[in-house]
């Protein structure tokens, strides 16, 4: 399996006025990530000088994406190592997103190889799931929604 996958996702601004955390909007700043997935793939991940990013393991949000989708939508499918190299401009808990971007990358990419590689075994969620997924991970949809499909967004969970 070899590829290289490019993908970008904006940062958002959320609790827009009154919305609080119901709206968003996609910006035009945007966290860029170059994929490489082949033989010698073993989760590096870089800035795109080369340089190591300040956080590993559970605080990693890209790699948490990455598995819940896998975990969510490829049951019993372990995880295909990748290695990335990342131009962030997003600012780390700066308001713009970086986190919605990090989890929205993971899911982007999971997404990906479940089209390439497993959809004869496993059926594609739908988007609403995916959004679904994507806001509970990080506990509202304001930012992950406008991260996931750009835009003015309103968004908010209903039970039936």
């Amino acid at each position: 399996m070899n590829h290289k996958i490019h993908i970008r996702v904006p940062g958002t601004s959320a609790n827009l006025g009154p919305g609080f955390d119901l709206l968003g909007m996609a910006l035009k700043i945007y966290n860029d990530f170059y994929f490489t997935i082949d033989q010698n793939s073993n989760y590096t991940t870089l800035r795109i000088d080369n340089t190591p990013l300040p956080f590993a393991g559970k605080d990693d949000l890209l790699f948490c994406g990455y598995e819940k989708y896998f975990e969510l939508y490829l049951p019993n499918i372990k995880a295909i190592p990748y290695n990335v190299k990342m131009d962030l401009n997003l600012p780390f808990k700066g308001g713009l997103g970086s986190s919605a971007s990090a989890l929205t990358v993971g899911f982007a990419l999971g997404n990906f190889l479940h089209k390439k590689h497993f959809t004869k075994k496993f059926p594609l969620p739908n988007l609403d799931k995916i959004l679904y997924e994507l806001a509970m991970m990080e506990g509202h949809p304001d930012n992950t929604t406008p991260a996931m499909i750009g835009g003015f967004v309103f968004s908010y969970f209903h039970n039936n």
